[in-house]
Order: structure tokens, then sequence, then C-alpha cells
């Protein structure tokens, strides 16, 4: 298979990467070869006329940068290397000139101003604010006059090369000189001609221009004055921060979770979208660019840049979309109603000219689930049939990781089984590779950390700590979080765990729970320690899930069927109905988790699904309080309920005859119930009537 780079980067926009190679300015602060690749650099002569940059998952250049870098080129440099692992998965090895031999003759990728002869040479033959992308025999030289033309350079250089199976290959003979970009002067001879204008209106824009004004102070000695918009007249060159009364910002809004800077004919900016992220980058710009009493910055300053964290979402129509939501994570997504089915794929059939390719599609009782990257971004796209509308979600490599689609298990070594403990929403899954998946956990009760910590180790049969493969977190309520931040803050360095499976949603959107007034501060805790918590942790990724993924850990696939997106664009004003509910399929059998799933939850994925949600185990909803759905039940149509309450309790509140959980005890054969303060442990697959051990039904 051959492609062009160019497809995986089409309008990847700008985001700011400060790796703090140096501060901003150039100042000498030293920089340490890259630590933790375990790529080998090995001579890779020129194969038909071709560069073989990587090839066979192997990087055969390293990144050579200057040891006085500053932003500019630290953004490049990791622009380059985030790139080319997110497509490759490759990490390359990167070195400070001065601690580079010369004499080795390596391939090198030379980026940015080093000490090299090429380099020196490639600046110097350049015209004023240009780049160039140039072979010169076993290196690659990329240079420029400008520092801040550093970026478009790389995407330049990564545009110029090629896929091919698995590796990324440069013509030897390559060789690129730009135009040169149009300077603007902000301040010259200690005074500038520009005034900070903000809306007072936009959330955030008078504090971004006094941190613009502070940035450019402290790059040039220089004060701009900062006005407020209706409190002033339109005259001469302003900066705009917000969506002031100006008409330059009124043309030049942001979409997305991204930014704009634009540039008017009378040369005022306008700054619009992530006002944070925006003013942080021409801050950075200033510090890199400025000194005593002058700044100017380049035309390829104004752009539509992704904000600080965030991935970036080409536009599913020419008109905005009807709502946007911030989620946890840095993640996001937005909603367009009316959509249709044919006119999801159609958008799809477009995102790989803009730079996506494919992970996975699929269709499900007419909804259609596809997740697109472009190496920075992940893109699930989702049409929702009963709801008609088209859902994109965006989040960066950064904040999620894509999920296996096939199982990794190379040989089952045990028999698989779910365990329950202590009769609470704690579950404990032994997979037939000996790894586990863990549930929830129950409360921060000492019983139930050390049980669980019990059974990982009673039931392990891999040599060394037990591994588990997965973590899910339903919602952010003391019941499901607890145990997770108390056994974290005990045994976090005696088990392995290598998957975070969770998605939270925004302050914004779960502030405006309409339950006691101390569940909104009770979620800010329990998410901030589950955080806290997971960093006990070494080398464990992160999954923002959405409804529709499938993901494989072992031999047991996981179906999210529901996520806290689903829910909007009603109001989130229960808690629970940002519970996440999935199916777990393994031993020919399929369990569904409903965790604490609301009424509105548990009816939004009974018209998604129908049908489809046939399974042979279904664990009640919230414990058999209020929650669940009549109809989802009857789809699901389980042999076998589990309920996760113990047993004294569901016969002291009569929660089998309770109407508000929604479930009737006789659509299924047999229901699990188990006393507190013990463990059922069920064989996998399960035969109804084979009770196990502390296992109670209602007969």
């Amino acid at each position: 298979m051959k492609k062009t780079i160019r497809s995986f980067l089409a309008l990847l926009l700008a985001t700011v990467i400060c790796l703090s190679l140096a501060s901003c300015g150039g100042d000498d602060t030293p920089v340490k070869e890259t630590e933790g690749s375990t790529e080998e650099i090995t001579t890779a002569p020129p194969d038909d006329g071709m560069l073989k940059l990587v090839d066979e998952g192997s990087a055969r250049y390293r990144i050579v940068y200057p040891l006085l870098g500053n932003v500019c080129i630290s953004d490049a440099y990791t622009y380059l290397k985030s790139t080319v692992s997110g497509i490759l998965g490759v990490n390359m090895k990167s070195i400070a000139d001065n601690m580079a031999s010369k004499g080795d003759q390596l391939p090198e990728i030379l980026l940015g101003g080093t000490t090299y002869e090429e380099s020196v040479a490639a600046i110097d033959a350049l015209p004023e604010n240009s780049f160039s992308v140039t072979v010169s025999g076993d290196r690659v030289v990329i240079a420029a006059t400008n520092d801040s033309l550093y970026r478009t350079a790389v995407e330049h250089f990564l545009s110029a090369c090629t896929v091919e199976d698995g590796s990324l290959v440069l013509p030897d003979d390559y060789s690129y000189t730009s135009e040169s970009y149009p300077s603007y002067t902000l301040v010259t001879e200690g005074k500038s001609e520009y005034v900070i204008v903000y809306d007072n209106k936009t959330s955030g824009a008078l504090e971004a221009a006094e941190t613009l004004q502070k940035s450019i102070i402290e790059a040039t000695g220089v004060s701009l004055t900062v006005k407020r918009d209706a409190a002033s007249v339109a005259s001469g060159k302003e900066i705009l921060i917000g969506n002031t009364d100006r008409a330059l910002s009124a043309s030049s809004v942001s979409y997305f979770m991204d930014y704009t800077i634009a540039r008017g004919e009378n040369g005022s900016i306008a700054i619009t979208g992530v006002l944070d992220s925006a003013v942080a980058y021409l801050g950075k710009l200033a510090m890199a660019l400025g000194k005593e009493g002058e700044l100017a910055v380049l035309d390829n300053t104004f752009a539509v840049r992704a904000a600080d964290g965030y991935g970036t979402i080409p536009a599913f129509r020419e008109t905005a979309y009807d709502y946007l939501y911030k989620a946890d994570h840095n993640s996001y997504y937005v909603l367009y109603d009316d959509a249709t089915m044919d006119e999801c794929k159609a958008y799809l059939q477009t995102l790989p000219d803009k730079g996506f390719a494919e992970y996975t599609k699929r269709e499900v009782n007419g909804n259609l689930f596809a997740t697109y990257t472009d190496g920075n971004t992940v893109l699930t796209v989702t049409f929702i049939k009963f709801r008609s509308y088209v859902r994109i979600a965006a989040e960066t490599m950064e904040n999620t990781s894509l999920p296996a689609l096939k199982s990794d298990m190379e040989k089952a070594v045990t028999t698989p089984q779910l365990t329950q403990i202590n009769g609470a929403c704690s579950f404990l899954l032994r997979l037939s590779d000996g790894r586990f998946i863990v549930m929830d956990g129950g409360m921060n009760y000492e019983r139930n950390v050390e049980t669980l910590y019990a059974q990982l180790n009673e039931q392990n049969v891999l040599e060394g700590k037990p591994v588990i493969a997965a973590w899910f977190l339903s919602h952010a309520h003391s019941d499901h979080f607890g145990c997770f931040i108390g056994f974290s803050e005990k045994y976090s360095k005696k088990v392995e765990l290598q998957t975070m499976v969770w998605n939270i949603p925004s302050y914004e959107v779960y502030s405006r729970n309409t339950e006691a007034s101390d569940v909104t501060p009770g979620m800010v805790n329990k998410i901030a320690e589950a955080k806290t918590a997971l960093e006990k942790y070494t080398g464990t990724k992160t999954i923002v899930t959405h409804s529709g993924q499938q993901m494989w850990f072992g031999d047991a696939m996981i179906d999210m069927l529901y996520t806290h997106e689903d829910l909007s664009p009603s109001v989130m004003t229960v808690t629970n109905s940002s519970s996440l509910i999935y199916a777990v399929s393994i031993a020919g059998q399929r369990i569904v988790i409903t965790n604490d799933g609301h009424d509105d939850a548990c009816l939004i994925v009974n018209r998604m699904y129908g049908d489809t949600l046939k399974s042979d185990i279904v664990q009640i909803a919230h414990h058999g309080y209020n929650g669940g759905n009549d109809a989802m039940y009857r789809n699901i149509k389980a042999d076998t309920a589990l309920w996760t309450n113990p047993y004294e309790i569901i016969v002291q509140n009569t929660l089998w005859n309770n109407p508000r959980n929604h479930f009737d005890i006789n659509s299924v054969k047999e229901n699990l119930m188990m006393s507190d303060n013990s463990v059922m442990i069920i064989p996998l697959p399960h035969t109804v009537g084979s009770l196990p051990a502390f296992a109670r039904t209602f007969s």
C-alpha cells in the first residue's frame, strides 16, 4: 500500500506544544537526549532514489536540534516526533547538536539552526522570512531564517514524504525553498501603533487581553493600551480579543475547540475561540521573536489552530453545529440535528482527503459508529437513527488511546470467571490469558479494597504480580469510584494496571444536577481523587470511551452501549445518567453491565439498539432502586439477573417488587444475589441453576 503522508496531514491545524527545550527567547538551557526510545539508529542508504526515514517499524534517522533552541523549535520538534509516532507507531530518537558526533555520518534530520555545516549553509542561502527542506547526502536539512517558520517547514517536509507499507520515505534529491512570508510589525523602535481591545461579554477576554499585554511587555519592554470595545471607538490598528463589536471579530468566529488569529486589511488582528490557548501561543511567539523595542510576526501566524490539548474536527456541514459540549480529558463533541445515514456516510468519505484514516466502522440497528485518526486527533463519528443526529467527538492521542479491535490473547492459561464482591457494584472478570478486568469496585471501604486485592492474588495464575488489563469506572459516585481510589493508595505498586477506561462529563455538564446540593462538590472531589490515584501507576494508558465502540482485552470483547454523551442535548439532571453501560462478551456468553443506568439512559439504550441487546446475563440497574427500563430488559432477554445490593438490603426494602427499577423478576430464569461480606464466583460460561457459592435467589 502506498499513500502520501499529505493525506494524513491535510488540514492538520497547528497546536503549540512547548517541551521546554529552552526558555523563550534563546536561553542557553541545555536539552538532554530524548529518553525512552528503544529504536536503534542504523545507516539506511538510498533505495531506488528514496531515503527510508522509517522502515519496517524502526526509525532509520534521528532528529538533531539546536541546543540553544526556543519555543518555535520546540513546537516543530514535538510536531515531527508526535506525527511520526501517531501514524507509524515509531519513536524517533533525537539529540542536541552539541551532543551529536558529526563524524559518525549517521543518517539524520537536521531541524533548525544547528551547528552542522549543512544547516549553516542552508540558512545562509535563504531569502528573508523563508524556509527550505533539502536532502544533503544522507541528511535531511530543515532550515529557516525566522524561527516561527519551523512548524510550517516540518508540515511541508511531512507532506513531501510518502507512507509505503509501514515505511516513511523521501526522494533522495528532494529540494524545496518557500517564498518569503510577509512580515507584520507590532512593535518597533520602542513604540507600537496597536491597542488591545476586548469584549467584556466574552468569558475570559479581559484576562486574555491583560495576559497578552504582559507578554509583549516582557518580550519588548513596550506596553500596549488595553480597552473595552463598548467603551472605545474603533480607530487605527487593534488587537481584538473575543467577540468584539468590530466587524473583523464577527468575520473570524472560530468553531469547535480551536481559535482563530485573523488579520484585517488595515492591519488589525482578531483573536476568537479558545482565548487562553490563543494568547498562550502569541505570548510564546513574542518571547521567541521579540527583543528590546522590537516585535514582528509573519503571515503564517494568522490561521485557525487547534486549542492546546484538543483535537480538530473537520466541519460536517457548511453551517455551524447545533450543539457543542466539553467533556473531561480535553474531550469535546458536537451535534448536528436532522441528519441522515447517507449524509453521515458522505462525510466519512471526505475524511481521508482531510487527513484522517479509517480505524473502524460498523452499523448496528440503523446506527453508524466510526473511528478515524490523523495520528494526532481521534475522531469518533456517530449517527443515531432514532434521534436523527450526527455526533462527532474529538480527543488528541495525548489524552486517549485507540482500543484493540481483536483479541491480543496468545494462549489460554486458565478458565474465565466473573466474581462479585460484597454484593456491591464490584466485579472482577478473570480472562483466559490470566489477566483481569475490574468493573467499578464499590465504596472506599477497607473490606472492599482488601477483598479485591485478595481475589486478584488468589485467582492469579501468572507468575509475578496480578495484571489488570483494564479497569472500567462508570461514574463519579463514591460507591463506584471509591474502591479504585483506596485500592490505588495501598496496592498500586503490587499490581500492573494496563488500561483505564472511562468518560467523565465536564463540570459544566454535571453541575446542572438537581440532586442534593452536595452532589456536584462530591463529583469534583471524586474525579480529582481518581485522577491522582491513576498517577500512582506506571505505563497505564487511558481510553476515553464512546458508545458504539468495541474493544478487546484478551478473550473479552467490550461493546460500549452508552456514555453521558448519548443523553445530549438533554440536560443531565441526575448523575446516574452519566453512568457507562456496556456488554461483555466472553466464553460464548454476553453480560450487560448497566451500572447505575438511570431511566433516561436505559430508555436511550433500548431505542438505540432494540433487539440487538439480546444477552445471557444482565446486571440490574442502580442496585435495584430507581433506574432501568422495561423494554430494555425485555430486549436483553437474559436468563440470569445479577443484583448489586446485599441480599439482606434487597429483602428489607422489597426491591424485587419495586416498580421504579422497571424490572420484572419473573422475566429471567434466576436472580443471583449474595449476602454482604462475601464473594460470589461465577465460572463462565454460566449454566442456569448451577448456583455458585454464596449465591442466593428469591425462591
